[in-house]
């Protein structure tokens, strides 16, 4: 524990232990984006995640422009709403009205690679034709988790060198191999009941330990070997980033119509408001980052 301690105070001196936090959902209703976006103004949300299907995408995309938003990536969608390619063109993952075959389906299903590259390049496709400067990209209710998916994100992550994010260890593995840029570490517990001050702290302190003791780990590997990982997802050798995943929002009728996830996003607002929080973030020896940044160090 000592030695590990040490590790995280030296990353800490040395601004090495860095932290995302990833509004998602923008897009979704007028209430989310306007939470998002104040929770990235006035709060500590450094990043946010596009739906490019929802009814409101486009009154995200003017917020976007009019320079509200800087640092947006796509939350690509198979699991609500419609899909924007035309359905008949990917039967397999929508139903006969023509939408999404929802959540559960789409995390289990033996999905058709060539349709799932078909839609989830049409939206990060169109984002890119709206002028979005695109800095990652993940997926709503992490869809990427079948490996169908995932494997067509990748592809995508790589011919638009863009980072992905990773929700467990085994995927930033698989990610981290594949040559594409992904956190160290993920946090997604910051939601339902577990949304408090105290609990997020927790969850911090808690996440810089556990993921300093692999760095640990990793580093009685050789400098060579340590060396070439580096090189390969581009990220500095000591660095340790951590995404902590989080749903603002201010409450409107669309999001209580149509979301089974309400109140407890302006909790979550309040939360990521409070400045005492970013105090405590700071003490803690996080730095906070968004994906843009993480981007910008393979360019360096």
């Amino acid at each position: 524990m000592l030695k590990i301690t040490a590790l995280l105070i030296k990353r800490a001196v040395n601004n090495l232990l860095k932290l995302i936090v990833n509004g998602d959902d923008l897009g979704y209703s007028p209430g989310v984006n306007q939470g998002i976006i104040r929770a990235m103004e006035q709060g500590i949300v450094t990043s946010t995640t596009l739906l490019m299907n929802r009814q409101f995408t486009k009154e995200a995309i003017d917020e976007i422009k009019a320079g509200r938003v800087a640092k947006v990536g796509i939350h690509l969608c198979l699991t609500s709403g419609r899909p924007l390619s035309e359905p008949g063109l990917i039967p397999e993952l929508v139903d006969r009205e023509g939408c999404f075959l929802g959540r559960d389906y789409m995390l289990q299903a033996n999905l058709s690679p060539h349709q799932v590259e078909r839609e989830l390049r049409t939206q990060l496709v169109k984002a890119l034709a709206a002028g979005i400067r695109v800095t990652h990209l993940d997926s709503h209710h992490h869809v990427h988790q079948n490996r169908w998916v995932l494997e067509v994100m990748v592809k995508l992550a790589r011919e638009y060198a863009l980072p992905i994010r990773s929700v467990n260890p085994g995927m930033a593995k698989y990610v981290h191999e594949q040559g594409i840029i992904t956190p160290t570490g993920f946090i997604g517990d910051f939601y339902g009941g577990g949304v408090s001050s105290k609990n997020l702290i927790r969850l911090l302190q808690e996440a810089r330990e556990k993921f300093a003791k692999q760095e640990e780990l990793q580093e009685k590997k050789s400098a060579e070997i340590k060396g070439m990982a580096s090189k390969k997802v581009g990220l500095a050798a000591r660095d340790m980033v951590i995404e902590l995943m989080v749903h603002p929002a201010y409450m409107d009728e669309y999001l209580l119509a149509n979301s089974n996830y309400t109140h407890d996003r302006e909790r979550e607002l309040r939360v990521l408001m409070d400045g005492e929080l970013a105090v405590e973030i700071d003490r803690m020896g996080y730095k906070l980052i968004s994906y843009g940044d993480i981007t910008a160090s393979r360019e360096q």
